[in-house]
């Protein structure tokens, strides 16, 4: 007597799931959700990585203090504005952006924060000397007009500014490699491995339910 095998409606749904003419447009839709919540998770823990100096960065110089108001721990003053710089973009379905884009208006002090200028101490010039001078004299009051790099730094940050020692004879930023180091944690490396890999299932078993 012949044996006849026939095909049971789980092969079919396994059929379905594994067509790819069917299963490109579902995995597209789930893998980009992941994206997007891949980039939700990156820029907290980046964000975190500032509010918590977790990288235990150089302390802020007595320079720095003076000019942002700020204490010792680093990023504190422009860690707000930082944080808020720092977002995400889907850039397709398995790629998403975090960080700060190059068309914020933070992009360059975000840069400046992250590299630093180690090596490359920037001299103080008279112009410069005399330009913390003007900014200190606004900062408590006094009727001058700033102009130029000035004006916008004032806008940033009204004060108090301090006018700088004679003493003072370089400016050195040290490097605070944030997100450098926000993302050589494994477990952020894990977190969106699983989060593909989840869409992938949830595309496939969209698909099984279809069939």
């Amino acid at each position: 007597m012949p044996t006849e095998f026939k095909r049971d409606k789980g092969w079919k749904r396994m059929e379905k799931a594994l067509d790819p003419s069917r299963f490109g447009a579902a995995a597209r839709k789930h893998l980009r959700k992941a994206a997007g919540r891949v980039g939700v998770i990156a820029v907290e823990r980046v964000r975190a990585q500032i509010r918590g100096n977790q990288g235990g960065f150089t302390k802020n110089a007595d320079l720095t203090i003076a000019i942002k108001g700020a204490g010792k721990n680093p990023l504190v003053d422009t860690g707000q504005s930082l944080n808020q710089a720092i977002t995400h973009i889907v850039v397709d379905d398995t790629t998403t952006f975090v960080g700060v884009p190059s068309k914020s208006s933070f992009y360059k002090i975000a840069l400046l924060i992250h590299e630093g200028n180690e090596g490359k101490a920037i001299p103080v010039t008279e112009k410069m000397r005399g330009m913390f001078y003007m900014l200190w004299r606004k900062s408590v009051g006094d009727p001058v007009t700033l102009e130029g790099r000035a004006k916008e730094l004032y806008a940033k940050y009204p004060g108090p500014w301090f006018p700088l020692r004679a003493s003072t004879k370089f400016i050195v930023l040290p490097r605070r490699p944030y997100m450098e180091q926000a993302f050589a944690d494994e477990s952020l490396k894990k977190m969106a491995r699983e989060q593909w890999q989840d869409a992938i299932n949830a595309a496939m078993k969209e698909q099984a339910r279809g069939g």
